[in-house]
């Protein structure tokens, strides 16, 4: 955890929440309450038995969540906006590409549910898909944060979003009426520990509406071991290095 414990400290980022609240300089706008219970801490790796401290949703909301930390990696798919409601951990727990576990939480009745072939299910190829499908933020089957890779590829082509960081590299999108103030932050670096590798919404706007996501971090990634994660910040890290040494 030791390099990415800093990026809780860079989400400070002048907003301030005041009950429901966001203020964004002058403006102000009211959130509902989007969270019966639960929270998503990404910094600690979600076992079987964490699940049911995750986010439930007060509305119809789904949302999809990439966590890897060391020799776990996790898709988190919490389905609230039809059918069944519920939340599925799909994990790996030793950096192989495999499933070795899926467990199904029902918080309306408290119930778990764990597959009993979770290979059979999620093969190494459909959950290398379903990683691909938050890291692109490709909505149409989950719903991760839908500012993904694509979003980051247009963002470098301006170097001044760029900044190193560790042995990589920094992106950020700032209020274009507030240019303190950073919406998005993308943080990725690579070395002998593993893959780091952080997707971050603060805020979007909707209209004139401020919109905070009910999960900010959709990819969490702090000295991954899994080997497709590597291979896939590295690649982030040279295209970024192109852009920002042109």
């Amino acid at each position: 955890m030791k390099r990415c414990l800093s990026l809780v400290i860079m989400m400070s980022i002048g907003l301030f929440f005041t009950g429901h609240a966001v203020v964004l300089g002058k403006k102000k706008t009211n959130i509902p309450e989007r969270i019966v219970k639960g929270a998503y801490v990404p910094q600690i790796a979600v076992t079987a038995r964490d699940v049911r401290n995750l986010p439930v949703p007060s509305m119809q909301e789904d949302y999809a969540i990439l966590q890897a930390v060391d020799n776990y990696c996790n898709v988190i798919i919490g389905r609230f906006s039809a059918g069944n409601r519920g939340i599925e951990l799909i994990q790996d727990w030793n950096a192989d590409g495999k499933v070795d576990i899926v467990v199904h939480w029902d918080p309306e009745n408290d119930m778990f549910r764990y597959e009993p072939k979770p290979g059979n299910i999620y093969t190494p190829e459909k959950f290398k898909k379903l990683k691909i499908t938050i890291l692109e933020g490709d909505t149409k089957k989950l719903k991760p944060n839908k500012e993904g890779t694509p979003y980051i590829l247009s963002l470098i082509k301006e170097p001044t979003n760029i900044s190193r960081w560790h042995n990589g590299y920094r992106v950020k999108y700032t209020d274009p009426d507030k240019s303190s103030f950073e919406m998005y932050i993308f943080s990725y670096s690579h070395d002998a520990h593993g893959a780091d590798l952080v997707y971050q919404v603060e805020y979007r706007y909707i209209g004139k509406n401020v919109h905070r996501p009910l999960i900010n971090y959709s990819v969490y990634c702090n000295d991954s071991k899994d080997p497709f994660i590597n291979e896939f910040t590295r690649d982030l890290i040279k295209k970024t290095s192109k852009e920002y040494s042109r």
